[in-house]
């Protein structure tokens, strides 16, 4: 039992290769650049979608609540 374990935790070489700093270093990069382009547009896209919601919502939902309330009370 006590092998196995063992066994588990040791990593190989290619395992190593796999896990290297060097491919998470390109990786990182590229994300960085990625999120810097996009990052501006998806915020500005994320305000205007929850611009929009919240003008449904009050618009459908709580001004038809509040005037229920209001006239049939």
């Amino acid at each position: 039992m006590d092998k196995q374990i063992r066994n588990e935790k040791c990593m190989d070489s290619a395992d190593i290769q796999k896990n290297s700093p060097k491919k998470a270093g390109k990786k990182t990069k590229f994300l960085n650049k990625y999120y810097k382009k996009f990052g501006k547009y998806s915020f500005v896209a994320w305000i205007i979608y929850q611009s929009v919601k919240g003008t449904l919502t009050l618009s459908f939902i709580w001004a038809p609540m509040i005037y229920y309330w209001f006239t049939h009370r």
